[in-house]
């Protein structure tokens, strides 16, 4: 069961950008520690983009899967 690319034939998947934010602690430097002490997810900030897995077909955020792939079972 898998979202079938128009062009190819092979299977379609969604990448998903999900902006964020890390918030360090300071070293003795001044620097950012390594690790981040908090992960603040912002809101409503996302894109998908839906691609191919062999053809490298990409399409832009707001294509609909119905447009460019068929589901098959």
């Amino acid at each position: 069961m898998a979202w079938i690319c128009r062009l190819c034939g092979r299977e379609l998947r969604v990448k998903v950008l999900k902006a964020s934010i890390d918030t360090h602690n300071i070293d003795r430097k001044g620097n950012p520690s390594e690790r981040p002490s908090k992960r603040d997810k912002i809101p409503n900030v996302k894109e998908k983009c839906i691609f191919c897995k062999n053809c490298d077909a990409t399409y832009k955020d707001g294509t609909k899967v119905e447009t460019v792939g068929v589901w098959k079972e």
